[in-house]
């Protein structure tokens, strides 16, 4: 093992480490000088070599002239060098980095993505709802400071870790059932912290649980204020138990889901809604979707419902 460390691109973050003995790590490297410091290669006219070249020694070329570069475009104090730096704090912009660290972050953790897929079925198959699509989520519910985000069902964490920087919640919290996926998430968790302390950048607390999300049912209860769960594919009987935890919901908590937690012809026949029912204190309402929103659509965009739990409502008003 190597370490070599990249000198940070502002005066608020920290070296980044990096063995350039590491294949995966050498290809990251590559990863991140594509996407989040390419205005640094293009300035200094580093030429930056394709996946099938890099070497250890060209990683080593590599990170020896970027640290040349950064540290003389800091000290000469470059105008599109600052310009660039500026950029990173417009809301924007900081999407479309945080877009690109998530990446980056990947590459570093998951180099094989194969490890993402598994052999799961049923409820427990695994499907990716764009960072876009989270954005769109974000701001339409105006989610913020304010808000704790839970995903039942995270994956490798890629919304938790996108929710806790760009929207700046209390904390973000993940529950996954596939220890797969769960031992990818702390990777990627891991190298997306690394890489935002780099850039000196900020995020709040985020929570990767391994377990039955059905098994943390008083958490889910009390802690979250936004809930995204991908009930895509579960089957009735999961359906069934997170409905039943769903009740017990402060109110206020709204849940995000692609298939609706109540249906139109179960709210306009309300006098046959059950005991056990979520018709009576919640109502319903279709959010906004962009384009190629999630990875198990492809002929068209999927549907998301936003479901707010409200026992003060009008009696079976929607």
């Amino acid at each position: 093992m190597v370490i070599a460390m990249l000198t940070p691109i502002t005066n608020s973050g920290i070296d980044f480490e990096i063995d350039t003995e590491n294949p995966e790590a050498a290809l990251a490297l590559i990863e991140l000088c594509k996407r989040l410091l390419n205005f640094v290669c293009t300035f200094k006219r580093i030429n930056i070599p394709d996946e099938d070249d890099i070497s250890n020694r060209t990683c080593h070329r590599i990170l020896i002239s970027l640290n040349y570069a950064i540290e003389d475009i800091k000290t000469t104090k470059n105008r599109d060098y600052l310009k660039e730096i500026r950029q990173l704090s417009r809301k924007e912009s900081q999407f479309q980095y945080l877009f690109d660290v998530l990446a980056t972050a990947k590459t570093l953790a998951i180099p094989d993505i194969g490890v993402l897929r598994g052999t799961s079925t049923g409820s427990c198959v695994y499907g990716e709802v764009s960072l876009h699509q989270m954005r769109s989520f974000v701001r339409e519910l105006r989610i913020g400071a304010k808000d704790v985000f839970m995903d039942l069902g995270s994956g490798y964490g890629q919304l938790c870790c996108l929710v806790s920087a760009y929207a700046g919640v209390e904390k973000s919290i993940g529950i996954e059932i596939l220890k797969n996926l769960h031992d990818a998430g702390v990777k990627h968790k891991n190298e997306f912290e690394r890489l935002m302390k780099y850039f000196g950048k900020e995020h709040k607390e985020i929570e990767l649980i391994h377990g039955d999300m059905t098994d943390f049912e008083d958490k889910i209860k009390t802690e979250p204020t936004v809930i995204f769960v991908n009930n895509y594919k579960f089957d009735p009987m999961l359906t069934h138990k997170l409905k039943k935890i769903f009740m017990g919901c402060e109110d206020g908590t709204r849940i995000i889901s692609p298939i609706p937690l109540v249906t139109a012809d179960e709210y306009s026949k309300f006098h046959h809604w059950k005991a056990e029912s979520l018709v009576p204190m919640t109502y319903s309402r279709k959010l906004k979707i962009v384009p190629e929103n999630v990875s198990w659509c492809h002929n068209k965009p999927c549907e998301f419902t936003l479901t707010t739990i409200n026992r003060n409502r009008a009696p079976f008003s929607r």
